[in-house]
């Protein structure tokens, strides 16, 4: 076997053993868990709920008037913002739930939930760079609507 050949059997063996790892100890720790959910993706998921209500909050502080009132712009950029974030919050919270473990915690669920926990990685960070920037995005609308 050439030497280039060799080196990526051991790249690819490597990549390999590092995903089996990662599945197996997201696996197991889902298997021991008592929620049915690791640990970071309870923490993020809390997070985002406590987001929801915060949310839910601002919008229902917003002045409502008559049909003839007409809002301020920066009412309507908090409201915009408020919808965003709801929207992407409630995204993730949905995509968390659906990496927990639902009924009896056998090892052959914890394995594949911890499964989708690892190929789905990507996304959930994905998820929460885009609920971060929608958070910030509202607290910059919100201290321009205060002032």
């Amino acid at each position: 076997m050439d030497p280039i050949t060799a080196l990526g059997v051991g790249a690819a063996s490597l990549q390999f053993i590092d995903f089996a790892t990662k599945v197996v100890a997201k696996g197991y720790k889902l298997h021991k868990s008592v929620d049915g959910q690791l640990v970071e993706s309870g923490d993020l998921a809390a997070t985002a709920k406590n987001l929801i209500l915060l949310n839910e909050r601002v919008q229902e502080s917003l002045p409502e008037g008559p049909q003839y009132f007409i809002p301020s712009e920066s009412e309507d950029v908090v409201r915009e913002c408020c919808k965003n974030c709801q929207r992407t919050a409630t995204e993730l919270v949905e995509a968390l739930e659906d990496l927990r473990i639902q009924g009896r915690h056998t090892k052959w669920n914890s394995l594949r939930k911890a499964l989708k926990t690892v190929r789905s990685k990507e996304k959930i960070d994905n998820m929460r760079f885009k609920l971060e920037t929608s958070r910030q995005e509202l607290n910059t609308s919100l201290l321009f609507f205060v002032m």
